[in-house]
C-alpha cells in the first residue's frame, strides 16, 4: 500500500499541473487531481498491467499483513473516529507503529485536498498562511461522503516522533496517537461480513461502485468544529506492524 501526492502519467512534465492526494492498495490505486476537473481518477492491475504513478512524495508499506480485524459501532454513538480505530489497530498489531488499511462504511470523512498542484509553475509560496491557505487547500469543515464506503490507507503510531516525524500529524487534539491516513469514498454498500481478503474486496469495490473522491484525512480541533473526525459503523482493518524503515 501507499499514500502520499502523486497522478497518473507518463512523466513528471505530463502530471506536472494534477498532481494530488492518492492511494493505492493491493493494485488499485486512485487519486484527486489538481487539474480543476474535480473528478477523481483510478486504475486497477489486471492481468501484466500494473498501475503507475508519478509521485512528489509518499509512504510506502511492502509486505503481508499479519492481523484481520473486524469493527462494528455499538452504543448512542452508533459510531466509531479514526483515532479510536487507529488506536484498537496499534493494539492488534501489539506494536507501536503499523501500517493499516480500513475498508468500511462510513458515517462522514473529514479531511482536505489539494487545489491546485504544488509542481507547478509558481507553485511556492506560503501554502499553510492565511488567506493563501484557502486558494490551496479545499477543507471538509462538516463530514463528507455521508453514507458511503472507504477504502483508508496509512501509518498509524503511538507518537508523531521517531522516523516517520515529518509525515505524521495528531489524529485528535491532545492524543498521542498519530497518523497520515488517506481515503477514497465510494457510493454506498453494505460490506460483507466474517472473514474477507483484502485484494479481492477492494477490486470489487473499484469496480463495481463510483468513485466519489480522495481526502487527506484529519481531525478538526478548532473549538467551534462541530464535526471533529472521520466516523465509521462497521468495517474490516488489515494491520502489521512495521519491522524496517528504509
Amino acid at each position: 500500500m501507499a499514500v502520499g501526492l502523486g497522478a497518473f502519467g507518463n512523466h513528471f512534465e505530463d502530471c506536472q499541473g494534477r498532481f494530488g492526494e492518492f492511494l493505492s492498495v493491493a493494485g488499485a490505486a486512485a487519486y484527486q487531481p489538481t487539474d480543476g476537473s474535480n473528478v477523481p481518477d483510478y486504475l486497477i492491475a489486471e492481468g501484466t498491467f500494473v498501475p503507475e504513478l508519478q509521485v512528489l512524495y509518499s509512504l510506502v508499506c511492502e509486505g503481508p499483513f499479519a492481523r484481520l480485524a473486524r469493527f462494528e459501532a455499538k452504543g448512542d454513538a452508533g459510531t466509531v473516529v479514526l483515532s479510536e480505530l487507529v488506536d484498537a489497530c496499534l493494539e492488534v498489531a501489539g506494536s507501536d507503529m503499523a501500517g493499516i488499511v480500513i475498508v468500511a462504511e462510513s458515517a462522514g470523512l473529514m479531511g482536505a485536498a489539494l487545489r491546485q498542484s504544488p509542481a507547478q509553475p509558481g507553485g511556492e509560496g506560503a501554502l499553510f498562511r492565511y488567506p493563501e491557505v484557502r486558494r490551496w487547500l479545499s477543507f471538509s469543515a462538516e463530514r463528507a461522503y455521508l453514507r458511503s464506503l472507504a477504502v483508508v490507507a496509512g501509518v498509524g503510531s503511538r507518537s508523531a516522533g521517531g522516523r516517520f516525524a515529518s509525515m505524521l500529524r495528531p489524529l485528535e487534539g491532545g492524543s498521542g496517537t498519530a497518523g497520515h491516513f488517506h481515503a477514497a469514498a465510494f457510493s454506498y454498500r453494505p460490506l460483507q461480513k466474517g472473514r474477507i481478503d483484502l485484494k479481492t474486496t477492494v477490486k470489487s469495490v473499484f469496480e463495481a461502485e463510483t468513485l466519489q473522491g480522495v481526502l487527506h484525512l484529519f481531525g478538526d480541533d478548532r473549538q467551534m468544529a462541530t464535526a471533529a473526525q472521520s466516523e465509521f459503523v462497521r468495517g474490516s482493518c488489515w494491520v502489521s506492524p512495521i519491522g524496517e524503515v528504509a
